[in-house]
């Protein structure tokens, strides 16, 4: 985790699942597009297509989004996995 950075930390943990421990057993994804009740959702409103359900919550690009660069090893996973 990133120290010092919990808006990261969690968006690490509860979209991202970063270290692969966070969401429950038997939900099939590694990764969710929404989190919202106490629920995750790998879906979104517009669009079943894996690029989209990845793709959204990686926009918008700006100088504030230099925290996805700070895993390399996840990031390559999270790409190859798109």
């Amino acid at each position: 985790m990133r120290s010092g950075m919990q808006g990261c930390q969690a968006i690490d943990q509860y979209w991202f699942n970063v270290d692969h421990d966070n969401f429950p057993a038997g939900y099939g994804f590694d990764y969710t597009a929404q989190v919202w009740s106490g629920q995750i959702w790998n879906g979104t409103y517009f669009s079943a297509d894996p690029q989209d359900i990845r793709g959204i919550n990686l926009l918008p690009i700006t100088p504030g989004s230099l925290y996805l660069a700070d895993n390399t090893s996840y990031e390559q996973e999270f790409l190859q996995n798109m």
